[in-house]
């Protein structure tokens, strides 16, 4: 019975008031029943009930953020690798919200990966990467972010290519990684002294002459390359 009587605490009050009465008059059984009530009806069970509701709400918090953000920080939570994680699928979940729980230096690697990127788009494309609602189409926003990752390439396979030796990574028709990307930013710097920093008025500029040639021209409509 004391093990049970926390979860009727209210009620268990009522019963030890009416027993304990009754106690003078009744049989050694009902004393005994009164005694073992009042005993387990601690003046902290109020304190119990308000305090559900704030548990309740944590649970749910975190099963939010688990729908919403797949890879949000949440207690427990791992610290998680960007080991073939697509450079382009990172920039997009980044602007929408979701992230992961990163080391320091991965965390160096994405942002230079999201810099990169944000630097090749325009203000209304970051504003409909970003948007939300049942009308928005994540699978096209998925092509168009891979089609910034194609620009990407290119625009790395030209550093490499004044050089004469373009990486194999920057030849084939992959999608790049994030540590792909922010590998071939650091041997530019370390093999041939070139910084490439991430500004949009030069990355604007590198665009719109990809699309002079009909290579960049088809890199421009991710249709002609992209399911």
């Amino acid at each position: 019975t004391s093990a049970a009587a926390p979860a009727a605490a209210p009620m268990a009050l009522t019963a030890s008031t009416s027993s304990t009465s009754s106690a003078s008059t009744c049989s050694t059984s009902t004393a005994s029943t009164s005694t073992s009530t009042s005993a387990v009806a601690p003046a902290a069970a109020p304190t119990a009930s308000t305090a559900a509701p704030a548990s309740t709400a944590s649970v749910a918090s975190r099963w939010t953020a688990l729908l919403v953000r797949p890879r949000a920080a949440v207690a427990g939570t791992a610290v998680e690798s960007l080991i073939g994680v697509k450079a382009a699928s990172f920039f997009l979940d980044s602007l929408r919200g979701n992230t992961m729980v990163l080391q320091k230096q991965d965390k160096t690697r994405g942002e230079l990966v999201v810099a990169w990127f944000t630097a090749r788009t325009t203000l209304d494309e970051r504003d409909e990467f970003k948007r939300r609602g049942a009308d928005v189409d994540v699978g096209a926003l998925r092509r168009k972010a891979a089609h910034l990752g194609d620009l990407v390439k290119e625009r790395l396979h030209d550093a490499f290519a004044q050089f004469g030796k373009v990486p194999p990574g920057l030849r084939n028709p992959k999608d790049l990684t994030v540590n792909a990307i922010s590998d071939r930013v650091r041997e530019l710097k370390k093999t041939h002294n070139v910084v490439i920093n991430p500004d949009s008025s030069a990355f604007q500029t590198f665009r719109e002459s990809a699309r002079a040639t009909a290579k960049r021209r088809r890199l421009e409509d991710p249709s002609t390359t992209r399911r």
